[in-house]
């Protein structure tokens, strides 16, 4: 029994190992049928569950098609997708392949595909929620100063996950933007290769077909970036870039070509505005070049921008010759040029950050603009920046400097030097004592004016602050404005120097969002006028001290005047101090000027207070004015020469007066309405005449041939020649034309008291442009007792009245009466003349002696008397009388001829002194 356990060990060992090799082989063969059938099974499962997990988890919308996958590739018919932003992914066609071994590492072999289509958008939410994220995390970043790490550029191209990538066809769709790319990126070389067609939208619309650009972009594993657009065979732009780095810093050096007149060429694909922009300035197009070079330098573990070292250099070119400015400026052209005058002008910037500041320079060439009438010269000029590290405040500086000239047909020319001083403040983190953006210009010009007749130096100096913030408008500061001028001798007028200062500083503000009124004045623009003096030999013209003040509204401006006159003087004529205050507004949009000027003249005694209105488009206009009542007293006036210089002395007197006048320019009508009004008026003239407590009253106004009409009154208590005439009554129409080179005058009543009689002239008619005018005066019931006291020496006694008529004759030499007659009124009347003088001519001539013995009681039935005046003074009356003396010859009755010759105004001088006329009334009024 012993013998035999050994042996069925041994069997069952031998059929349990065939057991245990069979079961082997079997879960061989299992695994060997799990692995050929998974592949089948994921795939299964990719195409029909995982989209909508991806979907749920991460709510993109994705959908794709698995073609094949097996184990060592995979391929897709189709994916799509659509980003939360718009932005959707087409891909078509696309085979990766891998080998188990790379595929445990995360190395893949090969990915080629197609198409892939990308069309980018954005919803104007996401737009506003991403720029508010973006503007938070950069500030955060800058306060934060977050640290950057720059991977191996050596293993950049070497460590990509999948060893070579081909993209047959990129399609990408922006609405600025249309690619048409094949990509190809391996570890020795990325490069990209297609055409752009810019603002496609435009391009559909454009009548002309618009080939696309092409563009070639690559990345070499040497560290060179080499990129170029072109359109067909004409280079457009090109950039290169080459990269270094060791185990602490890396270094870019930049080089950028843009071929600006090719470009340029390329304006008619931009959209409308900017497509108008370039037609209507053809200078853009002589823009030739614009190259940049520039050397970037950090450590590969840096803060930006701080950490940043960088030295750059931008050159843009002008092409040579003079360039048209603008199409709606077709005469002004513009010219750069260089230093020695060569035709070539280029403008260049520089940047550099060294250590803990950023240093930027802007340079340019010397600039003439010209036009028919005026020039330019702006001299070469250059620009400095300085800004932190972090490039939270920078400050920049410049000082530009240009020569003005400019003429007009009249030969008048402007020359002048002006230099523009100009500092900018910039303050990333906007405070209230430290804005965003604040630019100090300090404006420095002088230069000379020439016209006719007026040749000035003049000088100019302001300053101007705009300080720009975030969430406000910009606001504008302008101060210490100062104006000089040293006029020249203008036709030998001497004037003093001519200076104008800013009294106060102006504040305003502009609002880039506000479209109808983006400009407000806080406060007025005003300017204080140095008292000014004007001589010409005899003549001198005196200012004060003056104001002007403007509220800049860019829509309805306005403005305060005030001008002081002092007392001046006129060849011997004096002028009163005045002093003219006014408000001038002015609206815009329908060219309307208003103003209110007030008139102060003569230490304020005559006040004049009027509306102005004037369309400036029109040339319409009208002007409302009151004079109120004024004293016209030369003394209260202050013009104390003035009898001396006139002859007249005022002794009293009031003047008033309203109306208004209404002009039309481009017809060359005035029309004047107007009433004057003058009371109590008082006065000598020249000592021969006085005239107490006149009054009148005129109207004037214009009729159907432009003819300026015054309707006249004039009435008087007392003229006074030495003959006093009293209750004077005169009206009396007027013609004058407009530019008042003759006058017509009717009158239609005047009547006085004289001698106890009356005076009236029943009719005139006046014109000025006949030789010689006439016109009759009536006499009634002139007391010949009266006119016997004329003159008290004589001793002559008479009573009587008389009419009759003087005919007057006006001509150059001055008035005469060529025949006039008075008659005595019946019953006649007496003169008695018995005095010792007729007693002594008794005695001296017999022949006398009768006619002084008949006089001593003269009883006259009969008057009559010729009356001739020349205009020297000369009167001739010639006397017949009809009577008889009841006392001489028994009554006989007597035919009496007298022939008298007088110096009237003699007589008149004589009896003025007798009866100290002109005393008495300087008496009256003092």
């Amino acid at each position: 029994m012993s013998a035999q356990h050994p042996t069925g060990w041994r069997t069952l060992g031998a059929w349990l190992c065939r057991g245990l090799a069979a079961v082997g082989l079997l879960v061989i063969c299992l695994l060997i049928l799990v692995l050929v059938s998974l592949p089948a099974l994921v795939k299964s499962a990719a195409n029909q569950w995982l989209p909508g997990l991806v979907q749920q988890v991460t709510g993109i919308e994705v959908s794709w098609h698995i073609k094949t996958l097996q184990l060592d590739r995979l391929e897709l018919d189709y994916l799509s997708a659509r980003l939360t932003d718009g932005t959707t992914l087409a891909l078509q066609d696309a085979r990766l392949q891998y080998d188990s071994i790379g595929l445990l590492g995360g190395q893949l072999e090969q990915l080629q595909i197609h198409e892939l289509n990308i069309v980018l958008g954005s919803t104007s939410t996401q737009l506003a929620t991403a720029h508010a994220d973006s503007t938070e995390a950069a500030a955060r970043a800058q306060l934060e100063s977050e640290w950057i790490e720059l991977p191996e550029l050596s293993q950049l191209l070497t460590t990509l996950p999948i060893n070579d990538i081909a993209i047959d066809t990129l399609r990408i769709e922006h609405p600025q933007l249309h690619a048409r790319l094949s990509a190809h990126l391996n570890s020795q070389r990325w490069q990209l290769l297609g055409q752009l067609t810019p603002f496609p939208a435009e391009a559909s619309a454009s009548t002309s077909s618009a080939a696309p650009w092409n563009l070639n972009l690559q990345l070499l594993a040497d560290g060179q970036i080499l990129a170029q657009i072109s359109d067909q065979s004409t280079l457009l732009a090109h950039w290169f870039v080459q990269l270094q780095q060791d185990d602490t810093t890396t270094q870019a050096n930049v080089r950028q070509v843009l071929v600006l007149p090719e470009l340029s060429r390329q304006a008619y694909r931009l959209p409308h505005d900017l497509r108008q922009l370039f037609s209507s300035h053809p200078v853009l197009s002589a823009l030739e070049t614009l190259e940049s070079t520039a050397t970037l330098s950090v450590n590969n573990r840096f803060r930006f921008p701080q950490d940043l070292q960088v030295e750059s250099t931008t050159l843009l070119t002008m092409r040579p010759g003079q360039h048209q400015l603008s199409r709606e400026l077709p005469d002004t052209t513009i010219e750069a040029l260089t230093d020695t005058g060569h035709r070539l002008g280029q403008w260049q910037f520089s940047l550099q950050h060294q250590q803990d500041a950023w240093h930027s320079q802007l340079s340019g060439p010397a600039i003439h603009l010209r036009q028919p009438s005026q020039s330019v010269h702006i001299s070469p000029w250059q620009a400095t920046m300085q800004c932190d590290r972090l490039l939270t405040d920078c400050q920049a500086k410049t000082q530009p400097g240009m020569h003005f000239q400019w003429q007009d047909q009249d030969q008048t020319r402007i020359d002048s030097q002006i230099k523009v001083p100009m500092q900018l403040q910039w303050h990333s983190l906007s405070t209230a004592s430290h804005p965003m953006l604040s630019a100090q210009i300090q404006l420095a010009a002088t230069g000379t004016l020439n016209s006719t007749g007026l040749t000035s130096a003049w000088d100019l100096t302001s300053h101007l602050q705009l300080t720009l913030n975030p969430t406000g408008p910009i606001t504008l500061q302008l101060d210490n404005t100062r104006i000089n001028a040293q006029p020249q001798p203008i036709e030998q007028w001497q004037l003093s120097d001519l200076q104008l200062r800013q009294s106060d500083h102006l504040l305003a503000t502009w609002d880039t969002e506000n479209s109808t009124a983006p400009f407000a004045a806080l406060t007025e623009l005003a300017f204080d006028l140095s008292p000014l003096t004007a001589r010409q030999e005899d003549r001198v013209i005196r200012t004060g001290a003056s104001q002007l003040g403007c509220m800049l509204d860019l829509a309805k401006p306005r403005c305060q005047l005030r001008l002081l006159l002092r007392p001046s003087q006129w060849q011997q004529w004096p002028l009163p101090d005045a002093r003219l205050t006014a408000n001038l507004r002015y609206h815009v949009a329908t060219t309307r000027l208003t103003a209110n000027p007030e008139l102060r003249l003569g230490n304020g005694e005559l006040q004049l207070r009027s509306q102005l209105q004037h369309q400036l488009d029109s040339g319409i206009g009208s002007w409302q004015f009151q004079l109120l009542d004024s004293s016209i007293v030369w003394s209260q006036l202050g013009l104390n020469s003035m009898p001396n210089l006139t002859g007249v002395e005022i002794l009293s007197g009031e003047l008033s007066g309203q109306g208004w006048v209404d002009w039309d320019l481009e017809q060359q009508r005035i029309q004047p309405d107007i009433m004057l009004r003058g009371d109590n008026i008082s006065l000598v003239y020249d000592n021969r005449i006085t005239l107490d407590r006149w009054q009148f009253l005129m109207a004037m106004r214009s009729d159907a041939d432009q003819h300026y009409q015054i309707n006249s009154q004039i009435s008087g208590s007392t003229l006074n020649t030495g003959v006093e005439l009293s209750e004077l009554l005169a009206r009396a129409d007027i013609t004058l034309p407009q530019d008042f080179s003759w006058a017509t005058a009717n009158v239609h009543e005047l009547h006085t008291r004289l001698l106890g009689g009356r005076i009236y002239i029943p009719a005139v008619q006046y014109d000025s442009r006949k030789e010689i005018n006439s016109f009759g005066i009536a006499i009634e019931q002139l007391q010949l007792g009266s006119l016997a006291r004329l003159e008290p020496s004589a001793e002559l006694d008479a009573d009587g009245l008389l009419d009759g008529a003087l005919p007057i004759v006006l001509t150059p030499q001055g008035p005469s009466i060529p025949a006039g007659n008075l008659f005595a009124r019946a019953p006649g009347g007496t003169i008695r003349y018995q005095t010792d003088a007729s007693e002594a001519l008794k005695q001296s001539d017999p022949s006398v002696a009768l006619a002084m013995q008949l006089l001593e009681n003269f009883h006259f039935k009969e008057l009559k008397s010729g009356v001739r005046y020349q205009p020297d003074g000369a009167l001739n009356l010639s006397l017949q009388f009809e009577g008889n003396n009841p006392d001489f010859f028994d009554g006989q009755a007597t035919h009496l001829n007298v022939n008298l010759e007088y110096n009237l105004l003699d007589l008149l001088s004589s009896l003025r002194v007798a009866d100290d006329v002109i005393n008495r009334l300087e008496q009256k009024y003092q």
